[in-house]
């Protein structure tokens, strides 16, 4: 799988005094090959294969962790920063917004996780999203859509939005498609 990482955004996570020829050489030495780096304005966007036994390393965060670790064994500083920790959040029962998940197989995954968000206003992402967006081929659309797809990017965790009023019955269904069935894609 290839992947596109922009060296700002690398350094959101990664506090590094490598140059960005020099970061690529050592990831390729050691770690997820960089097939090539080119020249985004006054950034580099690294081309990155990751093979598919690491998706570990499928995100900028990923990256930040595989040169974390590569960097230091060459004479570089390289100082990982963490993520923010998820301990405070709290499962609760949105009285007013209720939403019922229902997983129709025990084996379709580890785990799957739902939030309501009240009051959110559609509109563009704010400008930095849709260029780091754009960096690494990904089509803004809207700031609802592009958050998923920016934290996808970010850390690793694919995500989807939904509009509440348009779930059925308020009930996400996890299951298998139906032969024959078809769906409609945001870009129809």
């Amino acid at each position: 799988m290839d992947i596109k990482i922009p060296l700002n955004w690398l350094k959101d996570w990664l506090d590094t005094d490598a140059s960005a020829p020099i970061l690529a050489q050592k990831l390729s030495l050691c770690g997820p090959s960089v097939e090539r780096i080119n020249r985004d304005g006054r950034d580099w966007v690294f081309d990155i294969e990751v093979t598919t036994n690491r998706p570990d390393s499928a995100s900028v965060y990923g990256i930040a962790q595989e040169a974390s670790a590569i960097l230091p064994r060459f004479g570089y500083k390289a100082t990982l920063q963490k993520l923010p920790s998820l301990h405070d959040l709290s499962p609760e029962t949105n009285k007013r917004l209720p939403l019922k998940v229902n997983i129709a197989k025990d084996n379709f995954g580890s785990r799957f996780s739902a939030i309501v968000l009240d009051n959110v206003k559609t509109g563009p992402s704010p400008k930095n999203i849709q260029a780091r967006l754009k960096q690494v081929g990904i089509r803004p659309i809207n700031n609802v859509v592009d958050i998923t797809n920016y934290l996808m990017v970010e850390i690793g965790q694919p995500m989807h939005a939904f509009d509440y009023d348009k779930i059925s019955s308020h009930s996400l269904n996890l299951r298998e498609s139906r032969e024959g069935e078809k769906i409609t894609t945001l870009d129809n």
